[in-house]
C-alpha cells in the first residue's frame, strides 16, 4: 500500500486547487485505513487488542481521522 498515493488522493479531494486537477494515477492507495491496518496487524501477528490503541496514536500524530477516502 502507498501512503504517497493516499496523500495525493486526499489533496485532490480536499485541496482548494482541486478544480485544477484533471486526473490521478494511483499505485496501491490506501482507501480505508481501518481495513488496511487490521490486515497489516494480522499479517504481522499483532494482538487485535492493540490495534485500537495504535490507530488512536496514529490519528494523534497525523491529524487524520482514518475514515475511508471515497
Amino acid at each position: 500500500w502507498s501512503t504517497g498515493a493516499t496523500m495525493a488522493l486526499y489533496a485532490a479531494v480536499e485541496s482548494p486547487l482541486r478544480d485544477r486537477i484533471s486526473g490521478l494515477v494511483l499505485d496501491s492507495p490506501v482507501l480505508d485505513w481501518p481495513v488496511t491496518l487490521r490486515a497489516l496487524a494480522a499479517a504481522r501477528g499483532v494482538p487485535a487488542a492493540l490495534l485500537p490503541l495504535a490507530v488512536r496514536a496514529a490519528q494523534g500524530r497525523t491529524g487524520m481521522n482514518g475514515a475511508p477516502v471515497l
